[in-house]
């Protein structure tokens, strides 16, 4: 059995389980170790999905394509798992029915397990996160407001050489592009 160790240009564990499985596909369907570890270092991800962009303070992960309950954790355990701080900014998740305040409340307490530093959310179905986070959550009726928000954070972290790191995420409709957008636009390392 030998070992070929490679870096993904993607996070998550789940991401890790999709280049497995594609490393599976790939040798059955008769393609070399070498073809497949070129492959899979080539690839960065799909725009909006765990997009991960270095800024000033550390990173951006920009998940805003899409939410559901297991990969808001998904996005969670990755933005956390980094050094430093976490800042999470979530959109509501549409299209969780009836559960949808379970659902958002399981969210909150999952990012306070996490130890995320904050939670600022949007959407009125997100509306009663902040309460299940515990201090520093905010809950905003902008995204401009939220991103505003965030580049204070980061602004005064850079200044201090602090470590921070933020998860942008949310459904579809919650447009949390809108969000991610201003804090590249003052962050990103050029």
């Amino acid at each position: 059995n030998d070992i070929y160790p490679l870096n993904l240009a993607v996070l998550g564990k789940h991401n890790a389980m999709n280049a497995a499985a594609c490393s599976a596909i790939g040798l059955a369907a008769g393609l070399s170790w070498q073809q497949i570890i070129q492959g899979l270092q080539a690839f960065n991800g799909v725009a909006g999905r765990l997009q991960k962009q270095q800024i000033k303070t550390g990173w951006l992960l920009d998940d805003s394509y899409n939410a559901n309950p297991e990969s808001l954790k998904a996005g969670i355990e990755a933005v956390t798992s980094l050094p430093g701080e976490a800042i999470l900014c979530i959109g509501a998740m549409a299209e969780v029915g009836e559960t949808s305040d379970q659902a958002h409340q399981e969210i909150a307490e999952f990012a306070a397990s996490k130890g995320a530093k904050n939670l600022f959310v949007y959407g009125e179905a997100a509306k009663q996160m902040p309460q299940y986070f515990g201090g520093n959550a905010k809950y905003f009726t902008s995204h401009m407001a939220m991103a505003e928000e965030v580049n204070k954070i980061l602004q005064l972290a850079k200044e201090q050489q602090q470590q921070v790191n933020v998860l942008v995420k949310g459904s579809r409709s919650a447009a949390m592009e809108k969000v991610a957008q201003p804090i590249l636009t003052l962050m990103k390392v050029k």
